[in-house]
Formats: structure tokens, sequence, C-alpha cells
């Protein structure tokens, strides 16, 4: 075939004909301007070229039409180069006119098919065409395919630096700054998304739609979220106010626990752990999804319950049955709270809760007898356990 002799000058031209029209149009990026300055639009052109050129002198039908691996990896390296899609397929149909004229001079150029010369580019500019939807839609999948394995291997690298730096105080700030795209110098409030559910739980929209809507609410000048692992994203909100964000109302399927405002590296290390603690107790207690559990409410719990056993037998050992989860048992505990909130004061008790003095000295002693004694004394240890006892859930 004439143009097959020819495809470097062929390939030379089409790649001219897009760059002209790529910068008329104004799409000339910096990205595509390597893509041009590297020979990758060249090499795609003459990859193109080649395999319609021989498709048609073999009559290969359509539907066998697939990418050359070289023409795949050419998509690829567009990724790599940072060449949105778009510009990618708009470069390809650019490249068709030219290349359809191009066939139709060859052929003109051949004395065996002047006589049917209509034909021939008729059958040829079909091709050409038809060629070209079904690669849109291969190199489509190629691209995309590529991309999102590419932010993976990106967002992989962000982790790992982040993990780093959480697990490192000596860490540079700047140069971790860098490397998450993310100033770790300011203010930081600490977000732990968590998704409940079994085997082939999807999670990527739901987190995803959780990071915009507490971004949104929040207010933050800026933000990071990572992908902790397949259940968890990890979310830093920078410059916002510690008013727990506005974002106290659950979002539907994913469990938020919420860290406090910190300061500079320290503060966006500590402010994470705090949320990691705040997302532990609401494990603990089985709190239902969805829920949103601040430190600031659970930072006692938190303290004590490093070690959950322990911290319920302190609960036991404080409360004896009045721990129960019952009615009764909660019932008095209530009281209880409000009695040491009140300074042990019956009638300050009774004003809170809204019932007769006598009323609150009849729910102390039901209290005392469920607990097997005096309640008046060691206080402190008492109400930490009546703090703790429905949060640890013994």
């Amino acid at each position: 075939m004439v143009l097959m002799g020819d495809l470097p000058v062929l390939a030379e031209d089409l790649a001219s004909v897009i760059t002209d029209a790529l910068a008329r149009d104004a799409e000339l990026s910096p990205a595509m301007e390597r893509v041009i300055s590297e020979g990758v639009l060249r090499s795609a052109c003459q990859a193109m070229a080649a395999l319609v050129l021989d498709y048609l002198s073999r009559n290969v039908p359509l539907e066998s039409f697939r990418p050359t691996t070289e023409m795949l990896a050419l998509t690829r390296d567009m990724v790599h180069l940072g060449v949105p899609l778009n510009t990618v397929l708009r470069a390809y149909l650019i490249g068709i006119p030219p290349f359809i004229d191009r066939w139709a001079a060859a052929a003109v150029a051949v004395p065996a098919a002047r006589s049917r010369l209509a034909d021939v580019v008729a059958v040829g500019s079909t091709y050409i065409l038809g060629v070209h939807d079904v690669m849109v839609r291969r190199l489509s999948e190629e691209y995309r395919a590529e991309d999102e394995r590419l932010a993976r291997d990106r967002d992989l690298v962000r982790v790992e630096a982040v993990r780093r730096f959480l697990a490192d105080p000596d860490a540079d700030a700047e140069s971790a700054s860098r490397r998450i795209g993310y100033r770790l110098k300011g203010s930081h409030t600490a977000v732990v998304i968590r998704s409940r559910g079994g085997e082939g739980l999807i999670v990527g929209d739901s987190h995803d739609a959780a990071v915009r809507r507490i971004v949104a609410r929040s207010g933050a000048d800026a933000h990071l979220a990572i992908r902790a692992d397949v259940r968890t994203t990890w979310c830093w909100l920078s410059g916002t106010p510690d008013t727990a964000l506005d974002i106290a109302d659950p979002i539907e399927t994913v469990d938020l626990a919420v860290g406090r405002l910190g300061d500079g590296p320290e503060g966006f290390r500590r402010s994470h752990g705090q949320a990691l603690d705040a997302l532990r107790i609401a494990e603990i207690t089985g709190a239902p999804t969805p829920c949103v559990t601040l430190y600031d409410r659970v930072h006692l719990a938190a303290l004590c319950a490093v070690d959950v056993e322990r911290c319920r037998a302190f609960v036991h050992d404080e409360l004896g049955r009045l721990a129960a989860d019952d009615s009764e048992a909660r019932g008095h505990r209530e009281t209880l709270v409000a009695y040491y909130a009140a300074d042990a004061n019956y009638r300050a008790t009774a004003a809170g809760l809204g019932v007769h003095h006598n009323t609150v000295r009849y729910r102390v002693r039901q209290a005392e007898r469920l607990a097997g004694r005096a309640l008046d004394k060691r206080s402190l240890s008492v109400e930490l356990a009546l703090h703790l006892a429905d949060l640890i859930n013994p």
C-alpha cells in the first residue's frame, strides 16, 4: 500500500495538524506540549495509522479491531504526562480528516484504483471513521484504568507519608507538608470516618460524600483526607474553630469521631489520636450507626478505657448491682449523677429533677441498696464509675 512506505512523514503531518488545531483552540496545555516535544504525539499518530492501514490491507472486520501494545502504552504515557482524556480524544478526532485526505490522495496515485476511485475512497473513509469510534472506546477504557491505578499509587504514597509523620515526632514538618500536600503548620481538627459492615462492603462513595459534607459544614480553609484502610478514612480540617465543627449531625452509613482543635504539627498528631480514642469508645459502647462521637464528651472514658476489662471491673467494684443495664439501675444512676452535680444537696437535686426532695432521698437510699454500701464516701470514685457506666457498657 502506498501510504505504508510513507508512515513517518504521514505521522509527522498528522501531529502537525493536531498541534496547530489545539494551539488555535487554546488547548495546548504544558502537558500537551510535553507530549509533542517528547515525540509521544508523533508516535501515537504513527501507531494508529500503521494499524488502520494494516487492517485495511487485510480487510479485517471492525469488530476485530484491537489497539496494539504500543498504542496502549502511549495512552498510559499521556496519563502520566497529565494530558486530560478529552484532549487525547480530541487529538485523535482532529487527525481523522487529514488522514482521510491522505488516503484519497494515495488512491488517486494508484492506477489500478482509478476506475473505482469513489468506492476505494468511500471504503477507506468509512473504515477509518469506524476504527476511530472503536479506538475511542478501547483507549478510553485504558486511560481510565491507568488513571485510577496512578491515583491509587499516589494515595498509597500519601498514606505512607502521613503514617511516617504521625509516628515520628522529630519529622520535618515542611518536607512532610510537601509530600502529603497539606500545610502542617496552623490549626487542625481531626475526624475519623468509619463504616461498619461485613465482607464486600463498598465505602468509597459514602466516605467521599462524608468528607465533602464535613468540609462544607466546618468552613475549613483546607483539608486532608486519606483512606487508611478498607473501612476507615482519616481527615484533617485546617483553620476550623473549636465548635465541634458544626458536624454534630450524623451522616448516613458512617460513624464520625472528632478530636479537639490542635495547633501545629503536634496538634495534627494529638487531634488525630483523640479522634481515634473517641472512635474506640463509640465501638466499645456499641453506639448505633450513624453516630458522631466528640472526644470532648468521652475523654475521661478514653483515658480510663485503655484496658477495657479493668475499667469494667472498676465500675462493678464501685457500683455493684447499680451498674446493671436495666431501667431501675439506670434511673438511680441518673439521680446520683444529678445529686453529685448539686454538691450532694437534696433540695438542689430535687429542683433540677423536678421532684420532691424526699423523692431524691428515697432514690439515693435505693441506689445505696443496689451498690451494697453508703455512697457518701469515696464520691470521686463513684462519680467516675457513674460516668463510665453507660459509656463502657459493662
